[in-house]
């Protein structure tokens, strides 16, 4: 069993707007995820793309988790803060913005903010329910294994992730809904309160036989560790 944990993603961007949708931000020690609670509001998507290249492919994921910690709030409405993966290719990391993923060459998001579901993400990893209420501190967004092991084995790239609300609109009087949460961002001064990315694997941990049908993930792939028991009864047949 080996642990990747990295408070240091290789690229990052801060997806704003409608306001200044065109400008290119970065993170910075601090990132809004949500809607500001006002007329003139803005919509803050912070994206990440971490470095997995030490995670052999073929790895089978235990765990994953992506730790933050929450510095602040504006919120007058319940709702999840969600962690989505990229599809989309070609992420220009040094030149995206609200509008666009590759803003020099004019290439435009299928929804503004990289949020599509059918060509910029395709699924929500995890998340995890803020209130009014909601303390600061560290949380722990506990992500989907299965589909996290899919960078590895399974056939999805390593685009990155990114993080909005579910909840990203008016009220009925035309006032935005208060979903913002601020969290530390990737250049903080406290290194333990960056974000950080952490999963759990074991190398080459998918094998085939044939024939043989354990479920699991797939199945037709044996796991170690999972079905060790069985391997002697199915080997004497």
């Amino acid at each position: 069993m080996s642990l990747f944990s990295s408070n240091a993603p290789a690229s990052n961007a801060y997806l704003r707007g409608p306001a200044n949708g065109n400008t290119q931000y970065t993170i910075g020690t601090s990132m809004g995820v949500g809607t500001e609670k006002d007329a003139a509001y803005d919509v803050y998507h912070p994206a990440m793309k971490w470095d997995l290249s030490s995670i052999p492919s073929g790895s089978r994921v235990e765990s994953a988790a992506l730790e933050m910690y929450l510095s602040g709030k504006d919120i007058n409405t319940t709702h999840y803060v969600q962690v989505w993966r990229f599809i989309r290719s070609g992420i220009d990391w040094g030149d995206v913005t609200w509008n666009q993923y590759d803003d020099s060459a004019n290439l435009n998001w299928g929804t503004q903010g990289g949020s599509n579901t059918s060509t910029d993400v395709d699924t929500n990893l995890g998340q995890l329910q803020f209130t009014s209420g909601s303390a600061n501190g560290k949380y722990t967004f506990t992500l989907d294994a299965d589909e996290v092991e899919k960078w590895f084995w399974g056939g999805k790239q390593n685009y990155g992730i990114l993080l909005k609300a579910s909840i990203e609109d008016w009220d009925v009087v035309g006032v935005a809904r208060g979903t913002l949460t601020v969290w530390r961002g990737v250049t903080y001064g406290t290194a333990d309160e960056r974000p950080t990315l952490k999963i759990t694997y074991h190398a080459g941990g998918h094998y085939w036989i044939m024939g043989c049908g354990f479920g699991g993930r797939s199945s037709n792939i044996f796991q170690p560790g999972k079905y060790s028991q069985m391997v002697p009864a199915i080997l004497a047949k």
